[in-house]
């Protein structure tokens, strides 16, 4: 069940101290000024440039950026009709990436949720996409399980009784560098067997003015 733990851009962003905040599908409502800029990008640019590969879509984001930035009147009340970088000439910068990043780091936020599974014939249950074993007498019984994110590890209870502990899979336990991380993220991204970045079905777009 890849969803019992974060898909892998929210492991990315959390790993980066990103603390994300995720919409629900069909609501652009909770996101406005982001999928506004989506809407205009799509019908503005996107639709009509119809790029076909990366190297076209940077070729025609770029300007796009830039028009969008500099010199297309901006309806939202903050802009008062003036494009972003006119009336806000000096935005906030943002934070260069580390050179290393902790791989693991998502994990903690894992502290404190639980989950319920019954073990298979062999005594083992999945989580995320991860098979642990358990005890093979416990086999075909329901479990209860503690995720502890600062000792990563899962504390497994049945009739509110311990089992056992066991290590959390899938981890590094160690720093890497950043662009390595990187491409571990594109690689697990690509994998059958890992959601997507994006999960949800595509979501209607407030209508643009």
């Amino acid at each position: 069940m890849a969803k019992d733990f974060p898909s892998p851009i929210l492991r990315f962003l959390q790993c980066l101290g990103i603390d994300a905040r995720i919409c629900p599908p069909h609501h652009p409502e909770k996101n406005p000024y982001v999928e506004r800029y989506h809407c205009n990008y799509k019908y503005e640019c996107q639709l009509r440039e119809q790029p076909k590969d990366l190297a076209s879509t940077i070729a025609t984001n770029l300007p796009y950026v830039q028009y969008y930035n500099y010199e297309r009147p901006n309806q939202a009340i903050t802009c008062n009709n003036l494009p972003p970088l006119v009336k806000f000439p000096n935005p906030p910068r943002l934070s260069p990436v580390p050179a290393t990043v902790d791989p693991d780091r998502w994990v903690l936020a894992l502290t404190g949720k639980t989950y319920k599974r019954k073990l298979n014939h062999k005594g083992c249950l999945q989580l995320g996409n991860q098979t642990y074993y358990v005890q093979s007498k416990m086999r075909k019984k329901w479990v209860n399980i503690w995720a502890d994110g600062q000792k990563r590890e899962l504390a497994i209870f049945a009739d509110r009784r311990l089992l056992q502990k066991i290590p959390i899979k899938g981890l590094y336990h160690q720093r890497m560098d950043f662009q390595d991380y990187v491409a571990i993220c594109v690689k697990k991204r690509r994998r059958p067997g890992i959601e997507p970045f994006d999960v949800h079905p595509p979501i209607p777009r407030l209508p643009c003015q």
